[in-house]
């Protein structure tokens, strides 16, 4: 039954072995390294909760502006063209130069009741056509407007525009503090996760000595294999929770670079770490 149980655990401290060199993260660059001011200054310049805040008060200074135009007179320029294809007109006949319904002008006065009406040559006729308007209609028209009494509407407008103007330079100035607590939180996750990774590599480091150690006091005799098969499982706990603590730690990374407003794959570092001597 021990056999059993040990070859179990070595299978699965060798899986735990293999899942931790897999997980360990692979940097193929140097990391961008935070100091504490740096990562702040970093959040401040580049999270969008600042830039949305930003943009929040030029918004509100258009409406500022916006609402004090109330108070000046106000100019409509508007313009129009048309292109008018077929005009009205009046067409003239005068007849060779008789004017219609008085006859020839030599003849004025004679009338000659058995005489037979000329006939009248139609290249000899003069027709005049007379067009009215133009073809091209170009039109401009100006308006101006100053409301010099609205019952307070404009004045209540633009104390409301102002007032917007106000909150949206708070919204930014907690919007600010906000990035920064967030910022200093991660940079601090960051040293902690990193510490608990130290604390956790001691452990399997004092856990594998201590099988290297039981190893040979079995070969010695001393123990038995139940004692052997303890120590194989407290090493396979130790690669246990080294894994947990090297993902914990990426994690924690990864968070820090979206409280700088930077991408979370990108590949940071905090300095500020405690440096640790081993006795």
């Amino acid at each position: 039954m021990a056999p059993r149980l040990l070859r179990r655990t070595v299978s699965a401290s060798c899986a735990a072995l293999a899942t931790l060199m897999l997980s360990a993260p692979a940097r193929g660059q140097e990391a961008r390294v935070f100091t504490l001011d740096q990562a702040v200054e970093s959040a401040w310049a580049n999270h969008p909760d600042i830039r949305i805040a930003q943009e929040g008060i030029l918004a509100a200074e258009g409406q500022v502006t916006q609402a004090r135009a109330g108070y000046y007179p106000s100019v409509t320029l508007t313009g129009a063209y048309t292109y008018n294809g077929v005009l009205p007109k009046s067409v003239l006949d005068f007849g060779g130069g008789a004017f219609p319904g008085l006859g020839d002008p030599s003849t004025a006065g004679q009338t000659d009741p058995t005489a037979t009406p000329p006939v009248e040559d139609p290249a000899a006729s003069d027709v005049i056509e007379i067009e009215f308007g133009t073809r091209d209609d170009y039109r401009a028209i100006a308006q101006s407007q100053w409301s010099v009494f609205t019952w307070g509407k404009t004045a209540n407008s633009y104390r409301q525009a102002q007032a917007g103007m106000r909150a949206s330079e708070h919204r930014l100035t907690s919007t600010s503090h906000d990035v920064a607590l967030r910022a200093v939180e991660a940079f601090y996750g960051v040293i902690v996760a990193d510490e608990v990774v130290v604390v956790a590599e001691r452990a399997r480091e004092q856990s594998n000595s201590r099988l290297r150690i039981v190893r040979q006091r079995l070969e010695a005799g001393v123990i038995t294999e139940l004692d052997l098969l303890r120590a194989q499982v407290g090493l396979a706990n130790a690669d246990a929770q080294l894994i947990r603590a090297r993902n914990g730690a990426e994690w924690s990374r990864r968070g820090f670079a979206v409280a700088v407003g930077l991408d979370p794959t990108a590949d940071v570092a905090v300095e500020g770490r405690k440096k640790n001597t081993k006795k």
